[in-house]
């Protein structure tokens, strides 16, 4: 199922390349080559990762366990340089913080803060002078730093975002909005500075 979703997008990635929107007028210059952005996620995607843990430990354990997840969602710091008119790259840093709390045994259960650093590859389909439509994908690293009723500890692990929608419009300074899938969550949403 996912093969025939990534050769799906590749498929219409090649699409609207050929067809002709390799015409569109090309990057201004004076906006500059580099790009920094502040965004925000829902996170989504690790709260179901945690919502079922809590489910499996519950259910394995006598004590029975009513978590109650909440977060604001998770922030993002991401770095990009123009290597031509229509290819990025750079990195990203993302931060979230989970407050966990145990219903049941009126326990404050823990804070659990995600930290991931993943370099990112975009490639832009669509480009004019105020709009930009485009796809990314991140791979790198994450790090898990809890403290769960005074123990603390920390887990390593492998992070990935892919986003085959995304858009861009502004000049120098713009709003964008992204959907897709991995450690970041379904929709990614902020601001970014052209410089």
């Amino acid at each position: 199922m996912k093969k025939v979703k990534i050769n799906s997008i590749l498929f219409l990635s090649i699409f609207i390349s050929v067809i002709g929107f390799n015409e569109l007028k090309a990057q201004d210059s004076s906006l500059g080559k580099n790009e920094l952005r502040l965004s925000i996620s829902d996170a989504i995607p690790l709260k179901l990762v945690h919502d079922f843990s809590g489910i499996l430990i519950s259910s394995l354990d006598n004590k029975g366990y009513d978590s109650k997840i909440s977060t604001f969602g998770m922030l993002h710091l991401n770095y990009q340089r123009y290597l031509s008119d229509r290819i990025k790259i750079g990195g990203g840093i993302s931060y979230v913080k989970f407050e966990d709390s145990d219903n049941k045994n009126k326990l404050n259960a823990g804070h659990l803060h995600y930290l991931a650093v993943m370099p990112q590859f975009e490639y832009v389909f669509v480009k004019n002078d105020f709009l930009e439509l485009y796809s990314n994908a991140s791979a790198g690293i994450t790090s898990l730093h809890y403290k769960i009723n005074k123990n603390t500890n920390s887990e390593y692990g492998f992070a990935f975002q892919v986003n085959p929608v995304g858009l861009r419009i502004g000049k120098k300074i713009g709003g964008f909005v992204e959907a897709g899938y991995g450690y970041n969550g379904f929709v990614n949403i902020g601001i970014d500075f052209r410089f």
